[in-house]
């Protein structure tokens, strides 16, 4: 896992102590070593995290003997090994024996059709003197980051956005159409940027920069196909025993490392799949977990009852709201304002986790592909209430509020109650997209300041997800509902957290649920077998249920949410109060409307930690990032 870092000009004057710059912001996603190479066009940089082949070997950027090639790479190609043999056999040789080198023989062999045989989490960048070309690509599911800037002359590109603004022509302004999903969202999606113009490379798109200024952008592989493909002609059962093979090939090519490798631990199916697959080819595994104070928020007992029956070596530790006093340095991990409550506990798994390891297997995207949140359930039920008059249940929403005080907990009923009811009127896409939404478009219309509405609202948040889901509006709800939220919740927020979090401390984390193999099979089973009302992940479940220990089995899902709601009650909602009613969210937003928002909550009145959490985070990477106030167009 490692930094990568270029720029591209056709007219030539590259400085390539601007690259040495944003090699510097990049050194916890790379400590090991660095590099930088430079032709006439262009200089490419890389900070190094060493995983496999440890030795200078594998230094970049790598450059090939003789042909003008040179790469720089960050992430894991899993079946590298694979490929290197099929490379052997058409006569190239290797002096390395890490997935770099196999990557660019790749290209060399295929050029950018290589894309299809790679099977890993990755962002690269080649340049072909050859052609005169940038060939750039990103995985699958976006599970390693790629910003880029295009120039008047060509274009500058980076792992980080903070190492990208360490080049002089991109400029720090703030995007409005990036603020506006982010006060829906609590996060930015793929297709906007919080700073104007620098853009975010899909997953599965590669680009091609050309001298002509044609670049040619390539979608080199479509999640909508892999929902569109026959399902296999299978019974349950034999989903269920294939999916457990794909599970274990999956971890088992994860645990391809030449250091220290171990696994995140929470006391739900996910983690306790992967922990058990990694079993089969390791008696020694490390796991790591989470504690709260906090009643509710708690999985650490059922992680340790799961350790000790797997027989791991495992690590916790109890995080609370007095950890979270340096907050700054937390919140600078974010490349943009990302508000996730679990980036907080996240950030300190990942800290615990690099003590004893430098690489840990995660239970992420199982959610997404086999139907594991309760937003699918309220979907069904939904659908089979819609002839329900919407007057109804906004009554007795009126009564419950009236009768029942906030629980504060995570995501408790009251929470639930209250977001079901508000989007049942709503188209049931939209609903869909309404569950997920930490601010309504009727709220934004208060708290955004009159002069800045048209901005920052130009675009309506549904209309930007129906955009996202069109290609799969033919299927069923379920997998329409699954489809939108790998390309947006799971890429945009999730994976975003943990590549930033684990980074942040030089840890790499892999997620044998993204094997792609693993998910083309998955997508394409009829949706009951995924979830069907309250049964969430059954093929999953079905697949596991030899080997699920019963407190997993019959375990309720928690979601690995942060306490934050009892955390704005101490010295942490005091930082967040100033910071949030002060001279950096003023401009854009009604500081009255957030001070109600504080009362409101800190008076027991109104569980508002996700909404006040999201302001919190945009107003201190607004103070880390600009120095001046006046940051939008």
């Amino acid at each position: 896992m490692c930094g990568i870092a270029g720029w591209l000009d056709w007219q030539g004057g590259l400085q390539p102590q601007t690259i040495e710059r944003m090699l510097g912001k990049l050194k916890h996603r790379g400590p090991d070593d660095f590099g930088i190479w430079q032709s006439n066009e262009v200089v490419l940089g890389h900070r190094r995290l060493s995983v496999q082949d440890t030795t200078d070997h594998a230094h970049q950027p790598m450059a090939s003997d003789g042909a003008p090639v040179c790469l720089v790479f960050n992430g894991e190609i899993y079946n590298h090994l694979d490929i290197r043999k099929d490379l052997i056999a058409k006569g190239h040789r290797f002096k390395s024996s890490g997935d770099t080198e196999t990557l660019l023989q790749a290209y060399l062999e295929w050029g950018e059709s290589c894309l299809q045989k790679l099977n890993g989490m990755f962002a690269f960048a080649i340049w072909d003197g050859r052609t005169q070309q940038l060939f750039v690509a990103r995985d699958r599911f976006g599970e390693k980051p790629f910003y880029y800037f295009e120039t008047a002359h060509g274009v500058v590109f980076a792992s980080e956005l903070r190492s990208l603004l360490a080049h002089p022509v991109v400029a720090c302004k703030l995007d409005p159409q990036a603020l506006g999903q982010y006060l829906s969202l609590n996060y930015v999606l793929s297709n906007a940027c919080m700073v104007m113009g620098v853009k975010k490379l899909p997953p599965a798109h590669s680009i091609t920069f050309k001298r002509s200024g044609q670049n040619q952008v390539n979608e080199y592989w479509s999640l909508a196909d892999a929902f569109h493909a026959p399902t296999p002609h299978i019974s349950f059962d034999q989903a269920g025993e294939k999916l457990n093979t794909l599970i274990e090939n999956a971890t088992q090519s994860r645990m391809i490392s030449d250091v220290p490798l171990g696994a995140f631990l929470s006391g739900g199916i996910d983690s306790t799949v992967i922990v058990n697959a990694m079993k089969k080819f390791s008696a020694d595994v490390s796991t790591f977990s989470i504690d709260f104070n906090e009643k509710g928020f708690s999985e650490a007992a059922a992680a340790r009852k799961t350790a000790n029956m797997f027989e791991t070596n495992h690590y916790d530790q109890v995080v609370d709201g007095e950890m979270i006093a340096n907050f700054d340095i937390i919140n600078s991990v974010n490349d943009e304002p990302m508000a996730d409550t679990s980036i907080l506990p996240f950030y300190f798994l990942s800290e615990i986790a690099r003590e004893k390891v430098t690489v840990c297997l995660s239970g992420d995207g199982a959610d997404e592909v086999f139907g594991g949140y309760e937003t699918y359930v309220a979907d069904e039920i939904k659908r089979a209430t819609n002839w329900v008059p919407n007057i109804l249940p906004k009554l007795g929403l009126k009564v419950f509020n009236r009768l029942v005080s906030p629980s504060f907990g995570k995501v408790g009923l009251d929470y639930k109650l209250n977001q079901f009811v508000n989007g049942m009127a709503l188209p049931d896409d939209h609903a869909h997209h309404f569950w997920r939404m930490i601010n309504s478009c009727a709220f934004l219309d208060r708290l955004i300041r009159p002069e800045h509405k048209a901005s920052i609202l130009q675009q309506d948040i549904f209309s930007v997800l129906d955009e996202q889901s069109a290609a799969v509006r033919d299927l069923d709800p379920l997998d329409r509902a699954s489809y939108i939220d790998m390309k947006t919740w799971m890429c945009d927020d999730i994976l975003t957290k943990v590549d930033r979090c684990s980074m942040a401390h030089s840890l790499e984390v892999r997620a044998p649920y993204l094997d792609h193999n693993l998910v083309e099979f998955s997508v394409s089973l009829p949706p009951q077998w995924k979830c069907r009302w309250a049964q969430k992940k059954r093929i999953l479940r079905h697949s596991q249920s030899a080997i699920l220990p019963e407190h997993v089995k019959n375990g309720k899902k928690r979601g690995f949410n942060a306490p934050v709601s009892h955390w704005l009650f101490k010295e942490f909602g005091d930082y967040g109060r100033a910071i949030t009613t002060g001279h950096l969210l003023d401009e854009w937003l009604d500081v009255s409307v957030i001070d109600k928002m504080w009362q409101d909550h800190l008076n027991k009145k109104t569980d508002n930690s996700y909404r006040l959490f999201g302001l919190i985070i945009l107003a201190s990477w607004i103070e880390l990032n600009f120095k001046e106030k006046n940051v939008i167009a």
